[in-house]
């Protein structure tokens, strides 16, 4: 008789344990946003839910968000992208063409030369450090890294590592070009929908969803509302995301790769940390650089041109042009043209770089990258 109660209650104590843990998780994720919000902390809502799942993946934590889960939360955020950068693709961008392309060109060559330099040097695997220092969406990144078979905790290590230090040297440059003070705008939780623009963003997102999960490919669910996103906006399709569905779907993301850790993968990126601040220094150096021959070459203003080749950090770029004298198009549109530049070439530049680890001596092949080898 007791056997037959402990086959009846067993299932439902995991439940409760599994509540317990998801409720738990989603208060100690709030308390720790607000606490980086208050202080302003730069991308507190990427940042927030991915240390507090890393919190509850020590502590013995057996809870993952669904597949389908993920798959939304990517299409929210692919919206959201779409959003930002589609005011940016239109006739406006024709006669800057070439400018925007030196942009991109020169940024993106910045960050897979020091991507190859890491792979080179055994530092990590090429596809972990292609998408690592990949100048675009961090959330979009570790999204593709993970498809690519990189190491996504690595990735979300880097790319907020150079979020935090460009949201910083960002607004210090800007502070000293304009002598003004610059700070986060405050941020309106309930704003009035658009019952047009929200469906717009439901059925987009919806129709990502279901042809990842049709198709079994996870970051069709992120490109489609991104590349859909931009085309429909651009012909004045209206989108609208609100920031709570937004907030959660950074959550999921975050709580996605911050649950994926363990003790030694922990460590390793702790050893590793060294590496990912230097490379986000350097890059930062060599795009602001960029920015300066950009400036002397095409007669842009220091700020614009500063702006509009920082390696990421798109909402942070947005604050400060609301704030600044500056060339306002030109950022986004060489944000967007970068963006797609990275979309189009960082998995054939990973792929490349694989290859070459394998030929040089002494460079050891880890078994992302030999994932990424094998599914070519």
């Amino acid at each position: 008789m007791s056997e037959g109660l402990d086959h009846i209650s067993g299932p439902t104590s995991g439940r409760r344990n599994l509540l317990a843990q998801w409720m738990g998780l989603v208060t100690v994720t709030a308390v720790v946003v607000v606490g980086l919000t208050h202080v302003r902390a730069p991308a507190a809502l990427l940042v927030g839910p991915l240390l507090a799942g890393v919190v509850f993946a020590l502590g013995g934590a057996s809870i993952r968000p669904a597949k389908a889960v993920k798959f939304c939360a990517q299409a929210v955020i692919g919206t959201a992208v779409a959003i930002v950068l589609a005011p940016a693709l239109g006739a406006q961008m024709i006669p800057r063409i070439v400018l925007l392309v030196f942009i991109g060109t020169t940024t993106l060559g910045v960050g897979m030369g020091l991507a190859f330099l890491s792979g080179q040097m055994g530092l990590m695997s090429p596809s972990t450090a292609v998408w690592g220092l990949a100048p675009g969406s961090a959330t979009a990144m570790m999204v593709f890294a993970e498809a690519a078979g990189g190491d996504a905790r690595k990735v979300a290590l880097m790319q907020y590592a150079r979020i935090v230090l460009v949201a910083f040297a960002t607004l210090a440059v800007a502070h000293g070009m304009t002598h003004a003070a610059i700070g986060q705008a405050a941020r309106n939780w309930l704003p009035e929908l658009s019952p047009i623009g929200l469906s717009a963003t439901i059925a987009l997102g919806g129709g990502a969803v279901l042809l990842s999960l049709w198709t079994r490919v996870g970051v069709l669910a992120l490109l489609v509302p991104i590349l859909g996103g931009m085309l429909l906006g651009a012909a004045g399709v209206p989108f609208q995301t609100p920031p709570l569905m937004t907030a959660a779907a950074y959550a999921v993301i975050g709580w996605t790769i911050g649950l994926s850790f363990t003790r030694a993968s922990l460590v390793d990126n702790l050893y590793s940390l060294p590496v990912i601040g230097g490379g986000a220094i350097v890059l930062i150096g060599a795009c602001a650089f960029v920015g300066l021959v950009l400036g002397r070459l095409f007669h842009v203003d220091p700020l614009s041109a500063y702006l509009a080749t920082s390696p990421g950090g798109i909402d942070a770029m947005l604050i400060i042009a609301a704030s600044a004298p500056v060339d306002l198009p030109l950022i986004l549109s060489a944000q967007l043209v970068r963006f797609l530049m990275v979309l189009a070439f960082a998995r054939p530049i990973g792929s490349l770089l694989v290859r070459r680890a394998r030929l040089v001596p002494g460079v050891p092949l880890t078994a992302a990258t030999e994932h990424l080898r094998d599914s070519r």
